[in-house]
């Protein structure tokens, strides 16, 4: 069971820095003007090896936590 905590920790561990990692480029390429923003999961696909719909829901964790109210 101790096995199976830190195995999940680490994993979230990843994810998270994955997240971060997917967020600053995401950053970079808007200030870059490269691309539409809406247009951007091809660019995450190929940057970062993601399937296209893991690419999709990082933009969109991306567009939410940017989200201006």
């Amino acid at each position: 069971m101790e096995e199976t905590k830190f195995n999940a920790k680490q994993m979230a561990k990843e994810i998270n820095r994955e997240i971060q990692d997917v967020f600053s480029y995401l950053d970079i390429l808007k200030d870059s003007g490269i691309t539409n923003m809406f247009g951007a999961t091809p660019y995450l696909v190929d940057q970062f090896d993601l399937d296209k719909r893991t690419a999709a829901n990082y933009l969109i964790l991306y567009f939410q936590a940017n989200k201006t109210n």
